[in-house]
């Protein structure tokens, strides 16, 4: 073996190269008293821990610690100066810097020459990278754990959905087989036949009682197009175009009505409906559809509507009787001035007065009392008058003030005041004048009739005005009678329900009628002890 002896600054020089390459490596090298007092540091303990070699010196290693993990280093510790060895312990050490570092101690004792441990040497492995990837792969086995388990649990509920799709599938067909069965029986108790047409419109399948219906057999109709069936019986040219339209154009159509004569003479009224099929290509296909006899529905259609209007008629004429009444208890009074103004004339002219602007006076004053009688009259016979309705634009507020003044007489015999407050400016109504007059005077009269028996307080009948919203104005009738009990209140407008004694129960059921037709309502406020309020709307022009 050969020996070369190098110069010392050649030594010096290799070694400091030789230090240079330990300054870059993971680990660092220190060297602890017992109490943990760090005595010495070399480069790369310097770097890991981001301070100068002077500053460690002197510092405890515990001070760069984390709180959490001091325990376990001093555990460590003192198993290496009790027993001489211990396993590698793990930190995570705050730099100088304030960063932070997972770090592997490794720690051997030295001994003095009593045998005794006095010093520490201990490597610091910087295990950052290392703690991470542990770190990942124990959240990716973790992860593909949790994956197993919900791939299995997945698994198994799409098992578990498999084996419930096929019963609900079986249940399904089951259901369905009876819906088709129902809806077979429906179909056939909602129509008399069934029926269907190709792309060209001529009749491909037929089923039902179209046979005795139409009095045609299906060779008759099968393979034929309506123009063709119907061809002598079109009475409407232009309801028959414009269904064919319908059909050209590959539209839906409900209840179409024609008549139609029967191979015997005797005539129906029939109804089809039908819907276009297309096959999944969107091209059509035909139609299918019902036929109905509704001649025995229309009729009786006819047979209600008849009914309807005989009732209605009855029911005006009971509430004309009403107003009626009223008008002539006012003619009582015009035609009693007459009387006495024709009277005072014959005294004058029997007791051989000379002319004077007397007779004159009560010359006019009986003429403008005539006029007045005239004037009821007239009304009387208006009402009276069953015709078509006339909407016309008319003013509420000027309304609401004849209605008043011709009640005002039976107000004041009954002790009983009317107020009005009517919104000035009130926009104009359409509406038949005389139908709305009757709807006023009927709940006035009502207002007039619930303060009969009020003695504890005033008797006043309030009217007000306002507008409702810019496409309605609203009236209200106030009175303070006893009230009518909440209970009842919804029942009020039921025609034949009254809560008088000989009272019809059509007024206000006739009221809300007339209200509704011109497009506004008709409802009611009642309490138990202050009165009654009666609304109305109706539609400004």
């Amino acid at each position: 073996m050969i020996y070369c002896l190098l110069p010392p600054p050649e030594l010096e020089a290799i070694n400091r190269q030789t230090a240079k390459r330990y300054e870059f490596t993971p680990v660092g090298y220190f060297m602890l008293d017992k109490a943990g007092c760090i005595l010495e540091a070399d480069a790369s303990g310097s770097r890991l821990l981001k301070l100068e070699q002077g500053a460690l010196i002197g510092s405890y290693f515990s001070r760069f610690l984390l709180v959490h993990f001091r325990d376990d280093y001093f555990r460590y510790r003192r198993g290496i100066f009790e027993n001489a060895k211990a396993d590698p312990c793990e930190v995570e050490l705050r730099r100088g810097d304030g960063t932070l570092l997972f770090a592997q101690l490794h720690s051997a004792v030295l001994w003095d020459s009593q045998r005794h441990a006095h010093v520490e040497w201990m490597t610091v492995t910087d295990i950052t990278e290392c703690k991470q990837a542990r770190s990942w792969l124990s959240d990716l086995t973790q992860n593909l754990e949790q994956r197993i388990v919900e791939r299995t649990a997945q698994l198994k509920a799409a098992e578990e959905q498999r084996q419930a799709e096929l019963a609900a599938r079986q249940r399904i067909e089951h259901s369905l087989r009876e819906s088709e069965s129902r809806f077979r029986d429906f179909a056939e108790a909602a129509a008399d036949w069934f029926w269907e047409m190709g792309a060209d419109l001529r009749f491909t399948f037929l089923a039902g009682r179209y046979q005795e219906v139409m009095g045609l057999c299906s060779a008759q109709l099968l393979g034929r197009t309506r123009q063709e069936i119907y061809a002598d019986q079109m009475d409407d040219a232009e309801k028959w175009a414009q269904h064919f339209s319908v059909l050209e154009a590959r539209s839906a159509f409900e209840g179409f009505e024609f008549k139609w004569v029967c191979p015997d003479g005797t005539g129906r009224l029939l109804r089809l409906s039908g819907q276009p099929i297309f096959d999944n290509k969107g091209q059509f296909q035909g139609y299918r559809g019902v036929g109905q006899d509704v001649t025995q529905y229309k009729r009786l259609e006819e047979q209600s509507r008849q009914r309807w209007t005989e009732l209605a008629r009855f029911s005006h004429s009971v509430l004309a009787s009403e107003m009626a009444s009223t008008l002539l208890h006012e003619l009582n009074q015009p035609l009693g001035a007459i009387t006495n103004y024709c009277a005072a004339v014959q005294r004058m002219l029997h007791a051989g007065a000379e002319h004077s602007p007397l007779f004159a006076e009560a010359v006019a004053q009986a003429a403008r009392q005539a006029q007045r009688a005239a004037a009821i009259t007239h009304r009387l016979r208006a009402l009276l008058h069953v015709g078509r309705s006339q909407p016309t634009a008319i003013h509420l507020n000027d309304l609401i003030k004849e209605i008043v003044s011709l009640v005002e007489w039976e107000a004041q015999e009954n002790r009983l005041v009317i107020e009005t407050q009517l919104q000035s400016s009130l926009p104009a109504v359409v509406a038949d004048r005389l139908q709305i007059e009757q709807v006023i005077l009927n709940l006035l009269r009502n207002g007039m009739e619930a303060m009969e028996v009020t003695e504890d307080r005033e008797k006043r009948l309030i009217i007000r005005t306002s507008v409702r919203d810019a496409q309605s104005v609203q009236a209200v009738v106030e009175d303070r009678g006893p009230g009518i009990d909440q209970a009842v209140v919804d029942r009020l407008f039921d025609a034949f329900y009254t809560t008088k004694a000989g009272g019809l129960g059509l007024g206000l059921a006739i009221s809300r009628s007339i209200i509704e037709d011109h497009g506004g309502q008709l409802w009611a406020k009642c309490g138990s002890a202050s009165g009654s309020k009666f609304y109305f709307t109706l539609p400004t022009e």
